[in-house]
């Protein structure tokens, strides 16, 4: 478990916003996972400990709806700026980029070309003159591009969380960390800090990584609740998480003068 206490105030983003200190709501509780909270902000998509099925939960009630079931149908699962859920899955014994609707109905999606990707334990950017690899030395996965495609954060299986800059092509090393995830505006990154007994996690934090000030700073510091999976609501004001067992939370960040 990370040794540090939360102070009132992080800064987040600018200056002027910032994180308050630990007061996460509880949303929901079952075999819930890797929370994402819909571009409109009023849903929750949430997949089971086993990355299988697609449930959303209302962020209100806390009432959830089970989407669609299978195996493996949360691994790729994300909201788009529709509403839709895009997944992937076999169907005709081939694997298909898909859509489901709120309603549950199924649609075939249009399969674009990631602009990063992993493969054989390496992460690759697309470029006008080709791949181009963006690390080597560890065991590379989970790319994640930011919203304003300026850059690419990875996760190395030893060495933990990598941001890489296309305009730069610098490469920054944040240390340990993995669930990396964007905020709207690309300028940080939210993720998990984790500690494990050699076979299960029995701590996690969640940590910010802020683009202004190219600093680390920690979110949570608590000692009854293992934070994992964060993800940023469309406004940017809030924190969606799971704490390992099942259940959901929200964290709110505030906005001060």
């Amino acid at each position: 478990m990370v040794g540090v206490f939360l102070s009132l105030a992080f800064v987040l983003i600018a200056p002027s916003r910032v994180a308050a200190a630990d007061s996460a709501r509880l949303v929901a509780t079952g075999d819930f996972h890797a929370p994402q909270l819909s571009p409109d902000g009023k849903t929750i998509l949430v997949t089971t400990s086993r990355q299988s099925g697609l449930t959303v939960i209302d962020r209100q009630s806390g009432h959830s709806r089970l989407l669609i079931d299978g195996p493996a149908l949360g691994v790729h699962a994300r909201f788009v700026a529709t509403g839709d859920i895009s997944f992937k899955a076999k169907r005709a014994g081939t694997m298909q980029d898909l859509l489901v609707n709120a309603a549950g109905a199924v649609s075939t999606a249009r399969a674009d070309q990631p602009l990063a990707f992993a493969s054989n334990d390496r992460i690759y950017l697309r470029t006008n003159t080709g791949l181009r690899v963006l690390a080597t030395g560890d065991r590379f996965f989970d790319p994640q591009v930011s919203p304003d495609q300026s850059k690419i954060a990875f996760v190395g299986l030893a060495s933990g969380i990598y941001i890489y800059e296309r305009a730069t092509r610098r490469l920054r090393h944040l240390g340990p960390g993995t669930s990396p995830a964007w905020s709207p505006d690309s300028s940080a990154l939210v993720y998990e800090w984790t500690e494990d007994d050699g076979h299960s996690i029995v701590g996690s934090e969640l940590w910010l990584w802020r683009g202004n000030a190219d600093t680390s700073v920690p979110l949570t510091s608590t000692e009854n609740r293992i934070e994992r999976h964060p993800s940023f609501a469309p406004a940017g004001n809030e924190l969606v998480f799971d704490d390992d067992a099942g259940a959901i939370y929200l964290l709110a960040l505030e906005v001060l003068p």
